[in-house]
């Protein structure tokens, strides 16, 4: 008897081995053929992954099931021993597949443009730890012979504890979940956590963290839930609005503003062919000469109308939002002349590019308008009335507006 029992479980794993090849065969030929059709994405990313292999492995041990199953009358003790055997193999194979599949499932989604506004990484890593656990606590029930209703039991107890050693995975990772839910940062913003000395692109959105490669190529870890509890910038909305805000001030000596005078017309033609075109209404002047200042223009007035045009006229500069030219509190270094507009081009170096061209511009035409800038040298103090008093010094030079 104990030789016929061998017998038929030796035919059975042959059977099982050959259902084995045979189901792998079908799976990653037949089935993949058919859904390169349709779906191959989906197909692509199931050849690269163990799904045929784990399905085919399910396949065998469910087969050895059905041939071993009626042998248990003959010997119940041997019976119940291998019983258990493929039982926890086939927990286990089933949890692998279908932490593979969540898996796979991921894959296809990142390839989709809607990945980088909602991320699922984190939540597929939880998904996969969640399987795996429950299939481990699965095994170890069979194992001691419980009840497989009693596991789950064991389960919620399990994460009960887990819950209050593991608190903040738990919480990071609920933060995680909000960052995607709420659409707070995705895959490919440039976000700024100076908490952390983070900015840059954002690489990857983890179950519990947000990595992101700074732009001197080092990589910075920022837990999730940080992002939730302090504040963070993202640009994202810069980039999707196709305008970069460009704020920068050049200071103007003050005794260089002047009224306008025939004298000073025929010493500054541009400036006197401005004083003409708005004159004519070439160049609209309402919005920034009104009252007195229409009537007694200065060089300072018409430039800043002359400037506004320019900027109104470029071809990088975003005409549906705001553009002006202004002056901001008069300072010990001079007026500063503030131009406030955006830019099309929302790339760092076009950016910068543009910028400098734009300013580079201002640098050349103020002269042409009988103004000086103010800079370094002029802010020297007289070395020969410092050395008369005694000390020498210069005061600090005016810093240039960072531009958003």
């Amino acid at each position: 008897m104990l030789l016929d029992f061998v017998f038929r479980i030796a035919g059975a794993a042959v059977v099982s081995i050959g259902a084995y090849f045979l189901a792998r065969i079908l799976v990653s030929r037949a089935v993949l053929a058919l859904l390169a059709r349709r779906w191959p994405i989906w197909a692509a990313s199931l050849r690269h992954s163990r799904l045929a292999m784990l399905t085919a492995l399910l396949v065998s041990v469910a087969i050895f099931d059905m041939l071993v199953r009626p042998l248990g009358q003959m010997y119940p003790r041997l019976a119940l021993s291998l019983q258990t055997v493929y039982t926890v193999a086939g927990i286990a194979i089933l949890a692998y597949l279908l932490a593979t599949l969540a898996s796979v499932a991921l894959t296809v989604y990142e390839q989709q443009p809607l990945a980088k506004e909602v991320p699922l990484r984190g939540l597929v890593q939880f998904v996969d730890s969640a399987i795996l656990i429950m299939g481990f606590l699965m095994i170890v029930t069979t194992l001691m012979g419980v009840p497989a209703i009693h596991s789950f039991t064991v389960l919620a107890a399990a994460f009960t504890a887990l819950g209050f050693v593991f608190q903040e995975p738990l919480l990071g990772f609920l933060a995680g979940i909000q960052l995607a839910a709420n659409k707070m940062v995705a895959i490919g913003d440039w976000i700024d956590v100076p908490q952390y000395g983070a900015s840059g692109t954002v690489q990857e959105i983890l179950m519990t963290s947000v990595k992101v490669q700074n732009w001197d190529n080092t990589i910075t870890t920022v837990p999730a839930r940080a992002m939730i509890s302090d504040s963070f910038k993202n640009w994202h909305s810069m980039y999707a609005s196709g305008g970069r805000r460009l704020e920068r001030s050049v200071y103007v000596d003050i005794l260089s503003v002047r009224l306008l005078s025939p004298e000073l017309a025929a010493r500054y033609p541009t400036l006197a062919q401005t004083w003409q075109q708005i004159k004519i209404g070439g160049l609209s002047a309402d919005a920034i000469l009104t009252g007195e200042a229409a009537q007694h223009p200065t060089n300072l007035g018409l430039y800043r109308v002359y400037l506004t045009h320019y900027l109104k006229e470029h071809p990088r500069v975003n005409r549906q939002m705001l553009c002006m030219v202004r002056q901001l509190q008069i300072q010990q270094y001079g007026v500063p002349l503030d131009l406030y507009l955006f830019l099309l081009d929302t790339d760092w170096p076009q950016y910068e590019t543009t910028a400098a061209s734009i300013f580079e511009y201002v640098f050349a035409t103020l002269p042409e308008f009988g103004l000086r800038p103010i800079q370094w040298p002029s802010c020297l103090f007289d070395s020969a009335s410092a050395t008369n008093a005694g000390q020498t010094g210069v005061p600090n030079a005016p810093a240039q507006q960072r531009s958003a």
